[in-house]
């Protein structure tokens, strides 16, 4: 345990946490604006997380989730994605090796996957 209590300061502890919360909200509302769509939670509720729906509907099924993560890991990317009824919304998370750069270009990848989804 104190192990772990080490590794967790080194790596910036609490100022880690909080600088992940503020990337993975930063990294969801331009996502979100980029697609015209929205972030699923505000940010204080969120932690170093943000969803955000994807700008069509599918069933709301793991099943129709998975062609989705599918095309984005063989764009080079992964992140999960949820089918609800409210429609398909990807999950981001921040960690100490994320960078706005990831998202930005998760961003740049999502439309070429969502034109393949489109055209399936």
């Amino acid at each position: 345990l104190l192990a772990a209590l080490d590794f967790f300061e080194r790596l910036g502890g609490t100022a880690l946490m909080e600088r992940n919360k503020r990337l993975a909200a930063e990294a969801g509302a331009m996502l979100a604006a980029t697609l015209g769509t929205e972030v699923g939670a505000l940010p204080d509720m969120a932690g170093a997380m943000a969803s955000v729906r994807l700008p069509f509907d599918i069933a709301p099924t793991r099943e129709a989730a998975i062609p989705i993560r599918t095309l984005l890991q063989a764009a080079g990317c992964d992140s999960p994605v949820h089918a609800l009824p409210s429609g398909p919304w990807l999950r981001l998370s921040a960690y100490a090796y994320n960078e706005m750069s990831d998202y930005q270009r998760l961003a740049q990848i999502l439309p070429g996957v969502l034109a393949q989804l489109r055209s399936q």
